[in-house]
């Protein structure tokens, strides 16, 4: 039961209804219920329940609607939208197609930095080590010789216990480059969190 102090009357759906008040009886009503934005409403019935608030401090006899709620399967709505769009919305990481990026340092006198890597708990070092693998055959990441930056990584876990890598570029890169960088044409604030 919701307690709403802008209506006039209290209700509850007939499935709640029967979950916290079972074995107490719905009476039968021909009354007919307004919403605020003026669909009727025509209650199963009513009910007299006790509200009771902190022990000792407020109770209430209060007359209850109970109403047949008509629930909608969002989930069917949702899968269906996903199909729909399924060639934008994937569960796959993958490239952009059509897009470059380039980043403009924000003047000369910017100096590159390099963190050294931070240390992989001994029993997670598998687990990185597959996550960098699947990214480099993905194409997401390339393994390089030598760079004059170089951005500490963060493994984080999973519910499912699988791992993934965050770059902490916040601590590097996106304080030496322009704050709106050009990605095929349109405007991107810095480097995304990944």
């Amino acid at each position: 039961m919701e307690l709403d102090t802008g209506v006039t009357v209290s209700t509850m759906s007939l499935a709640q209804f029967k979950k916290l008040c079972p074995g107490i009886q719905i009476r039968s009503m021909s009354v007919k219920l307004k919403t605020y934005t003026g669909e009727i409403i025509y209650p199963v019935g009513t009910s007299i329940t006790s509200i009771n608030w902190r022990p000792n401090c407020y109770r209430k006899e209060s007359r209850c609607y109970i109403v047949k709620v008509l629930t909608r399967n969002y989930e069917d709505d949702l899968q269906k939208l996903l199909q729909e769009h399924s060639d934008v919305i994937s569960d796959e990481l993958r490239e952009i197609p059509n897009c470059s990026y380039k980043f403009r340092i924000k003047n000369d006198n910017v100096q590159p930095i390099f963190y050294k890597p931070r240390q992989v708990p001994y029993a997670l070092i598998g687990k990185v080590e597959d996550e960098i693998a699947r990214l480099e055959r993905l194409g997401v990441i390339e393994q390089v010789t030598h760079s004059q930056w170089g951005t500490p990584v963060v493994q984080i876990s999973k519910k499912d216990r699988a791992i993934r890598l965050c770059a902490a570029y916040n601590t590097t890169i996106n304080n030496a480059i322009d704050t709106f960088n050009k990605m095929s044409g349109g405007l991107v604030d810095s480097l995304p969190e990944i």
